[in-house]
């Protein structure tokens, strides 16, 4: 996973409030098909956003999870 500065993230993060949801995290969770269908996406995009449908209470912790399963960076916000 890369390491990316304040300005890159400030960057990215406002680019990702034009973005509508590339994924949805639905009642399956971090299932295999979500984590194939989030690599598929990043193999495409260098910015996704995923949206948590069925466990908004649980997207602190998940988010972090997320990234690590996809060696990606992660932002809530």
């Amino acid at each position: 996973m890369r390491s990316l500065t304040n300005a890159q993230v400030r960057d990215l993060k406002a680019q990702a409030q034009r973005l509508k949801a590339t994924l949805k995290v639905g009642k399956e969770g971090l299932s295999q098909q979500f984590l194939a269908a989030l690599d598929e996406a990043l193999k495409h995009n260098e910015l996704i956003k995923v949206k948590f449908d069925e466990f908004k209470e649980q997207k602190k912790e998940l988010s972090p999870q997320l990234a690590e399963k996809a060696a990606a960076t992660w932002s809530l916000g």
